[in-house]
């Protein structure tokens, strides 16, 4: 009877330790790379010249919207204007691709320039103004 009991509380401690360490820790699925960005965004910061600026520091306001279109492809609703409601940014880019930049980002790509970078609340978006004066804008949810 001892050799019983003892087999059975050894074959017990052998099924417990396989089933504690057998499992594998599922990982959290990362959303697709649309997911990351889709939304309504706000101007925050203006970067030109070298130097950053507040939105209320500029003569631009307004938004865009970023719409899913595929896991991997968005569409942007730009309406950025001068303070004065002249036309900035206006219109819409749709089939915009997006690649993984690490860290929960995307990179967004047109016709095969990146133009911006969004994820975690913000996007930020490379553009010229009508004097060919590159400018890099800062946008939040």
């Amino acid at each position: 009877m001892k050799t019983s009991s003892f087999a059975r509380t050894a074959v017990m401690a052998v099924l417990c330790i396989a089933a504690l360490t057998g499992c594998k820790k599922e990982t959290e699925p990362s959303p697709e790379l649309s997911a990351r960005v889709t939304g309504s965004y706000t101007i925050s910061t203006i970067e030109t010249g070298g130097k950053t600026y507040q939105a209320g520091q500029t003569n631009l306001k307004g938004g865009l919207t970023v719409v899913r279109e595929s896991e991997t492809s968005v569409g942007i609703d730009l309406n950025i204007t001068t303070k004065d409601n002249g036309d900035f940014l206006q219109g819409n880019v749709s089939d915009v691709s997006l690649t993984d930049a690490g860290n929960g980002e995307v990179n967004l790509v047109k016709s095969g320039d990146n133009f911006g970078k969004g994820g975690n609340g913000r996007i930020s978006v490379k553009v010229s103004d009508s004097n060919d004066q590159d400018m890099i804008i800062t946008l939040k949810k």
